[in-house]
């Protein structure tokens, strides 16, 4: 926003953020960017302003929101110029005519009519237009600064496709007063230094590491790092790269012998391969895999464009070629895996097909498909290579084990689903096929709340593959001097001693047969020979079949609580070691390697924690662990197959993990690959990557806008924005240029993020320091007031206000001087001085204010000192009751009510209480440093606190809002109306669900409160709540009763505002929906499409976008539809939800600490109780009063007696002080009594 250059009106532009990417082009929601004028320049009033742009539709023409605003000034005293996106993609530059519109609302201020409720006037601009670009949006539009303030035109700079532009308004011809359509000038900005951006540099090869692959044999690897392929010994030798086939090589030396017809190639493939031949794209290599051979690699590249299989070889012998699958077929590989005996590799794409290729011919089959989004996966070839074994999902939710026949192409299914089935893995000896499934579910209750769940749900299962094979659950018989005999043990063990010697040490069959025997399978009644192997319930992963009879498996660990809160990442320094998506797949903080015997059904841990994932190579004798480490890094470690790696080596030394060598398994890519990169080459490669990607993925094949109200030229938008890529010159850059690219798409939910910006910041990152407090610097004082402090939860050390712990006795009004003795100035404020203190101990100094102060020896005021605090006010009250003639607190002497009165009115006989208890309080002895923590604290006096500053002072803030809020609608409901606030719809959002919902909807009505809440996933979890009604109430003998079901609800009102988006608008139009109450406030923000899983680029940076529509039922004014959805549109993409009753908070609303979203919201709560009370039950009328209690109260009457103590407890007995003497002996039966009785009368005894 702005003032204008005449300093008497004020504009506030909200939301007005670049309207070209900050949300999409032609966006029409709740969140677009709003105009507030006030005309007197006071701050007390503001009236709002109903932008319309020249030539466009009021609401868009379609019924939905209006227009979007943006990059607002007052140019001139009689000008105001902005950027206004109409609803249909491309911001222009338009003003309006400020004196005009001052003068009506003023106008509008005069005329407002008391009963207006508090509501801002409405004042309706024109805004007339100046460009008509069509190619690119006009962005970050800024008039001239040095323009005289009643200057009759401007000069406008803005930025419309990568180049800069200026623009005279106020200089045209009539009939609009100089104030029309105009031409912009492009400016020509010629550039002679340095592009730092785009300037070759070395990276850190072991942060773009994204995959690895052992050699069949074990003896090499392959590394793919950032976007290259490495091959390189495991401990030692050189690391040496597979450099795609260039496009000059495939045409002289591996031509397409079957050219692809255009109509067949995917859509914009002609402009991604003009953007990789022009612009000099850097291909991506990724899924690099050894062949059977060992002699040649397999590998995807994009160098075409489009995604392709290479084959290179591992000796250099061999003539690398490109395979030239169709990309109509090929898709984009999401999965790799070659045959351990022949030639063939089995894909699996992005549209869930499974695909089998032919890496001597390039020949190419579909073998199956699943219609799920990653329906197909787990690919697992037999030892033979005849079969290949893979996990497919029939629907979301339930998954079976397939196996294909690749002799004949034939699949046939392995399992029938009770839940799912997954991770399949042969026996080498061709007995069984091990996998795990999900077939018993065994719940746990929850420990916060009502509820049950499943904390693991898989175990490893194997199928008998032949109907001659026997159980495995019956141990075979052998005679004791069988090394493998079967007794003893326990079914599952996880200790790692163990008698046996076959799990002291695993040897790997070295056999060398030239080929392994042929697996039959006997697929009559196959599902029917499905045995649970003797392991318990729980999350595993990556199961790996070894010879004899066993297999490796990773369980990982219960997902543990973690923190939650708006700044939780500050809390928990272990938050990325155990993520909530560290599931079957190798993610957060890794789990226990086992390995399972079964022919003798025991287990036993190799590696305890932090495994990821697990790699073994083709003859079963090597394996490459992905795990991380103590410190939450990634490594990659080598060992031989199946065996625990050792803890010492031969000479009884102990490994260090931390060498990479054989002995610790420790695998060096960091300091082995080299890894030199091109910028502006890279870059090329990311635009079109991510085109690609959104082409491929995106959650309609024709590019619909999100609201179902177009389509999107998505190869044309390509073109337009490569020829914008030259003029980048930094990463913010192309990720700024992506964002415009991506937001040519009109939908929600598509988010580009920045990667690797080439910075090298060698400066250490100071963590900012927080006190929990509002501060004012007084010059006179010379020190900053604290005029707020912030509560929190005061008992937590991460959310409780700094100045709120115990001990600290900090009161508005005193006065902060220094910080660790550091003099504070006007120039060094509170915030200056504790950089890098967050999390820190710090000294503060303070001079006493003359504010109120709370009482001395409150528990949540003193820590250490709050013993020594409560024991100097007991001896206060005791001198204060002496100086007092023996009429103290102590002795039964008058008090403010006049001395007791006995029956009927008389005075009654004083009773002579006993002498106030000795103290018991140690003497203060020498050398004591102990200080009443408030001992003078007068005012002016100076006083040191030492406090443990704040990372982030943001969460408790939020608490004391939250308290403030839930007081301010208990006083305007009367304590009929609750108050809870959800900020997200993920954990944090939930969490504060059952943290108030269990009191506050106890009061009546609730007002649940969606402002600000950008969305999650878990609304259908807190609507099903919300919709329960009481039904009936289960009433004890003792205590209140309780609704059944518990917590039911009554009357609900939804307060959402311009930031509500995504799950929170669908919660929102839900409650509107299910008849469960009312929506108020402003209109949301307009995003309801889904995303799942966003794609990662080569640097590091990720791409999301709705992969998904929601599709909902069409309302009219007689209600709901009958189901059927007349579109995919939802009605609330790129419009919003719009309230019952809307109310806007204006800016004075904020300045004032009004809220008239709340308050209405409140109101409208009442409105719907007083229409519908909810059904209550009255405890009174079903039950008469406790006779046990009754009784109980009579007898303890008559046992006190009358004129008999209220309470005649003591709680503190004398002991003798210290004494030099030598005791005499007491007799050893009860030697305390005795002891008392030799004490002098009136002796003191220390405790």
């Amino acid at each position: 926003g702005g003032d204008s250059p005449g300093g008497a009106p004020i504009v506030v532009a909200v939301n007005s953020q670049d309207t070209a990417a900050a949300h999409w082009k032609g966006y029409r929601g709740g969140c677009g960017g709003s105009l507030w004028l006030d005309p007197r320049g006071d701050g007390t009033r503001f009236v709002r302003l109903d932008v319309r742009l020249e030539g466009a539709a009021t609401d868009g023409g379609d019924g939905r929101g209006g227009v979007n605003v943006g990059s607002v000034a007052w140019a001139v005293a009689d000008r105001i110029t902005l950027v206004g996106d109409d609803g249909g993609g491309r911001s222009n530059l338009y003003s309006f005519d400020a004196a005009d519109a001052v003068a009506r609302a003023l106008a509008a201020l005069d005329g407002e009519s008391p009963s207006s409720d508090g509501e801002s006037p409405v004042v309706p601009v024109v805004a007339t237009r100046h460009t008509a670009r069509s190619d690119h949006c006009v962005r970050h539009a800024s008039p001239d600064a040095k323009a005289a303030p009643n200057a009759d035109s401007v000069r406008v700079a803005y930025v419309s496709g990568g180049r800069l532009f200026t623009s005279v308004l106020g200089d045209g011809p009539p009939p609009n007063t100089g104030w029309g359509p105009v031409a912009g000038t492009e400016v020509r900005v010629e550039w002679s230094g340095s592009r730092a951006g785009c300037e070759r540099r070395a990276v850190d090869a072991e942060d773009y590491v994204d995959g690895w692959s052992i050699h069949p044999e074990g003896l090499t690897m392959l590394a793919n790092v950032r976007g290259r392929i490495f091959s390189m010994g495991l401990w030692d030798g050189p690391a040496l790269e597979y450099a795609p086939v260039s496009e000059h090589e495939t045409l002289t030396l591996n031509p397409n012998p079957n050219p692809i017809p255009p109509e067949h190639a995917p859509p914009g493939a002609a402009q991604l391969r003009e953007l990789f031949t022009t612009h000099g794209a850097k291909p991506r290599c990724r899924l690099g895999r050894y062949l059977w051979d060992g002699r040649r690699v397999a590998m995807v590249t994009d160098a075409s464009g489009e995604d392709d299989i290479e084959i290179h070889s591992e000796d250099g012998d061999f003539r690398k070629r490109r395979l030239h699958v169709p990309p109509a077929v090929l898709g984009r590989p999401d999965e790799m895996v070659p045959s351990p005996e022949s030639s063939l590799i089995a894909v699996v794409n992005h549209r869930a097909r499974l695909l089998v290729v032919d890496a001597e011919t390039g020949k190419v089959r579909t073998a199956d498909f699943s219609d799920e989004t990653g329906g197909v996966g787990d690919l697992a070839w037999s030892p033979c290579g005849n079969w290949l074994a893979y996990t497919r999902y029939d629907d979301p939710e339930r998954s079976r084990i397939r196996i294909l026949d690749a002799r004949s192409g034939e699949v046939r299914d392995a399992t029938a689903p009770v839940l799912g089935d997954c991770a399949p893995s042969w026996d080498p000896g061709g007995n069984f096929l091990y996998f795990l499934s999900a077939r018993e579910l065994e719940p746990m209750y929850d420990s916060g709340r009502f509820g049950l769940s499943f904390h693991g749900i898989h175990r490893p299962h194997a199928i008998a593959l032949r109907a001659d094979v026997p159980n495995p659950l019956l141990r075979e018989l052998r005679p004791p001097h069988d090394s493998e005999s079967s007794s003893g043990g326990s079914d599952y063990d996880d200790s790692e001693s163990d008698s046996d010697s076959d799990d002291d040490d695993y040897d790997t069959d070295d056999t060398d047969a030239d080929a392994p025997e042929p697996i039959e399978i006997d697929f009559d009644g196959i599902s029917e020979r499905i045995v649970a192997l003797p392991m318990p319930a729980g999350r595993y992963g990556h199961l790996t079949a070894l010879d004899d009879g066993k297999f490796m498996v990773i369980r990982y660990p219960a997902r543990r609580a973690r923190r939650v809160g708006l700044d939780a990442p500050y809390y928990d320094s272990d938050s990325g070691a155990d993520s909530d998506s560290d599931d079957e797949g190798g993610g957060g903080g890794g789990g226990s390697l086992l390995r399972f015997d079964v022919r003798q059904l025991k287990t036993r841990v190799l590696i305890d924690d932090g495994v990821r994932s697990l790699e073994l190579s083709m003859d079963r004798r090597s394996m490459l662990v992905e795990k991380r480490d103590e410190y939450g890094c990634v490594e990659v470690r080598a060992y031989k197959a199946g065996a625990k790696p050792d803890d010492e080596d031969s000479d009884g030394e102990e490994v260090d993990d931390t060498a990479p060598n054989r002995r610790s398994g420790l695998i060096d890519i960091d300091g082995r690959v080299d890894v030199v990169i091109d910028p502006v080459a890279e870059w090329a490669q990311m635009l079109g990557e991510t085109w690609r990607h959104l082409r491929d993925e995106w959650w309609h094949p024709g590019m619909r806008f999100g609201d179902d109200s177009g389509g999107c030229d998505w190869p044309g938008t390509l073109s337009r924005y490569a020829k914008v890529l030259p003029r980048v010159s930094t990463r913010h850059e192309l990720a700024d240029m992506m964002r415009d690219m991506v937001a040519e798409l009109r939908s929600s939910h598509v988010s580009v993020y920045t990667g690797d910006a080439g910075e090298h910041r060698r400066r250490r990152a100071h963590s900012p320091g927080h006190l929990g407090a509002d501060f004012a610097w007084d010059p006179s004082l010379r020190g900053y007031v604290v005029a707020k402090i912030v509560e929190g939860d005061v008992w937590d050390e991460h959310t409780g206000g700094a100045l709120r712990k115990p001990g600290v006795n900090v009161a508005v009004g005193d006065v902060l001087t220094h910080v660790n003795r550091v003099r504070l100035s006007e120039q060094l404020g509170p915030s200056a001085a504790l950089v890098g203190k967050g999390g820190a101990e710090v000294l503060l100094t303070f001079t006493a204010g003359d504010g109120p102060r709370r009482k001395l020896g409150a528990s949540m005021e003193f820590g250490a000192g709050g013993a020594l605090a409560q024991r100097i006010a007991a001896v206060s009250l005791a001198d204060e009751g002496n100086k007092s003639g023996g009429k103290g607190r102590f002795n039964g002497g008058k008090g403010k009510n006049g001395p007791p009165k006995g029956k009927n009115g008389q005075k009654a006989k004083a009773s002579v209480s006993p002498p106030p208890p000795p103290q018991t309080t140690p003497k203060h002895k020498k050398g004591s440093t102990a200080k009443p923590a408030d001992a003078a604290r007068k005012p002016g006096a100076r006083f040191d606190v030492r406090v443990r500053a704040m990372h982030s002072e943001l969460d408790a803030r939020y608490r004391d809002m939250i308290r403030d809020r839930t007081e301010r609608v208990d006083v305007l409901g009367n304590g009929r109306v609750g108050y809870l606030r959800l900020p997200d719809m993920e954990r944090t959002g939930y969490s504060e669900f059952w943290r108030h919902f269990p009191s506050e909807v106890r009061k009546g009505a609730l007002v649940v409160d969606l402002r600000g809440n950008l969305g999650g996933h878990i609304s259908e979890l807190l609507l099903a709540k919300l919709a329960q009604r009481p039904l009936a109430w289960d009433v004890p003998r003792r205590g209140s009763p309780t609704v059944y079901p518990s917590h039911a609800s009554g009357a609900v009102v939804a307060l959402v505002d311009e930031n509500t988006g995504s799950d929170a608008e669908l919660a929102a139009e839900a409650f509107r929906r299910l008849g469960l109450g009312r929506v108020v406030g402003a209109r949301t923000w307009g995003g309801l499409l889904t995303t799942s899983d966003s794609f990662e680029l080569v640097d590091g940076s990720e791409v999301s976008m709705p992969q998904q529509a929601v599709a909902m039922p069409v309302v009219d004014h007689s209600g709901v539809d009958s189901g059927r959805c007349v579109k995919i549109a939802n009605g609330i993409e790129n419009c919003g939800v719009v309230p019952d009753v809307e109310v806007a908070n204006a800016p004075h609303d904020y300045a004032n600490d009004a809220d008239p979203q709340l308050d209405a919201a409140v109101r409208e709560a009442l409105r719907l109780l007083a229409a519908s009370p909810p059904a209550v039950f009255d405890p009174s009328r079903a039950r008469t009063a406790d006779e046990d209690e009754a009784r109980a109260v009579l007898a303890e009457r008559a046992h006190v007696g009358p004129g008999g103590s209220r309470w005649p407890f003591k709680t503190y007995a004398p002991y003798p002080e210290d004494s030099d003497e030598d005791e005499e002996e007491v007799p050893e039966r009860f030697p305390e009594r005795e002891r008392r009785k030799k004490l002098p009368k009136g002796a003191k005894g220390k405790r």
